[in-house]
């Protein structure tokens, strides 16, 4: 009888040790989710920037040429 106490005593202890190490893992997975949005919204960011890039850049270049059309006729 007293190997089985034993062996309980075991197994209680080591539950508790899977049960504290999935906990450490269920709040590490927290951690991932949070920073796995994180990251996604820094790409559609990064998208809205190079688009909002873009679009500047190709206003510039009309302006350029508006203003070198200019240039050319009066000189």
């Amino acid at each position: 009888m007293m190997i089985y106490a034993w062996i309980n005593n075991l197994l209680v202890s080591e539950n508790k040790k899977l049960k504290a190490e999935n906990e450490r893992l269920r709040k590490n997975m927290r951690v991932v989710d949070m920073l796995k949005a994180e990251y996604e919204q820094c790409i559609q960011d990064a998208k809205k920037c190079r688009k909002k890039y873009a679009d500047a850049y190709v206003e510039f270049e009309k302006i350029r040429k508006e203003y070198q059309e200019l240039l050319d006729r009066y000189n």
